[in-house]
């Protein structure tokens, strides 16, 4: 739902410019500095799998923790690009956006498909 919102707004030329980096700006705060479930969230969830992977001898939650691991890679990306785009170091793209944030659904509905299996 972001990433066509994130779309929408950049197909305006006047939200494009005024607001949508300020909205950009504000998930990005949100989701790295406050910390309220970006890619922090999915490091410290990946590292919880991790161990629990060791202790139980289970490569199904290894695997599940890289997966996690990766999806926390592309928050930071969408971050990083986010952050690019709105100081204007980058040209403002709606597109490449929400292709980041497909990118980190699809991460994490792998490291979910997964973690349905285990039993």
């Amino acid at each position: 739902h972001m990433g066509k919102c994130i779309i929408k707004l950049s197909r305006e030329p006047n939200k494009r410019e005024k607001y949508l980096p300020h909205y950009l700006s504000h998930i990005v705060r949100m989701q790295e500095e406050i910390g309220t479930g970006g890619a922090g969230f999915r490091f410290i969830y990946a590292s919880f799998l991790k161990e629990t992977s060791k202790a139980l001898n289970n490569e199904l939650l290894a695997e599940a923790a890289e997966i996690m691991a990766e999806a926390g890679d592309e928050w930071r990306q969408f971050a990083l690009v986010s952050s690019k785009m709105c100081k204007g170091r980058k040209d403002m793209n709606g597109e490449e956006l929400a292709a980041l944030l497909n990118n980190c659904a699809n991460q994490e509905a792998k490291a979910w498909q997964l973690l349905k299996q285990y039993r």
